[in-house]
């Protein structure tokens, strides 16, 4: 049995933190996902990560790559309101 390593997702922790999240695949087959900041698991990137999540009608959340990096903000990945049509 090799060891398993964490994948880094494109998804940020929806708690507090906004720590990037991690991935990996136990022996059993089964998942798990945990916040590199906080280290909140969950077995899948949905629970833990701003997509999907409604905060007015028609705005959702989306982790997207960061299109303005600076030293102010210079996480590659972050959660941005995408308004519905």
């Amino acid at each position: 049995m090799g060891v398993r390593l964490w994948q880094i997702v494109d998804h940020v922790h929806r708690g507090g933190c906004c720590g990037r999240l991690l991935r990996r695949e136990l022996p059993d087959g089964t998942a798990v996902v945990r916040c590199s900041a906080c280290g909140e698991e969950s077995a899948s990137v949905e629970a833990l990560c701003w997509c999907g999540i409604a905060d007015v009608p028609k705005v959702r959340f989306h982790c997207i790559a960061n299109p303005e990096r600076s030293d102010q903000c210079n996480d590659e990945i972050v959660a941005a309101e995408v308004t519905a049509p």
